[in-house]
């Protein structure tokens, strides 16, 4: 599966525009992602599975630079767009 995709200019990087929610999803779940070919991961730190994440990244045997990571963070601002991080490793 191939995503188009969407520069960032402000922050230079590529997003695959197609990416899978990691709410309510387990490592396992996530690994399966990867494999199906998704290479945009799309979560946030209230869902408590940086780990399963981190775990489904480093098991893929892809190249962590072809996996977009993307995070919803616990900060103070108000206005969720942004609060989005990209996760650069």
């Amino acid at each position: 599966m191939s995503s188009p995709k969407l520069t960032l200019n402000n922050l230079s990087y590529s997003m695959p525009l197609l990416g899978f929610g990691a709410y309510l999803n387990d490592g396992a779940s996530i690994s399966e992602a990867l494999k199906a070919g998704y290479r945009h991961i799309d979560t946030a730190q209230m869902y408590q599975n940086e780990a399963d994440v981190g775990e489904a990244v480093k098991n893929s045997n892809l190249n962590r630079e072809d996996i977009f990571i993307s995070e919803l963070s616990d900060s103070a601002s108000s206005v969720p767009w942004l609060r989005y991080r990209v996760i650069d490793s």
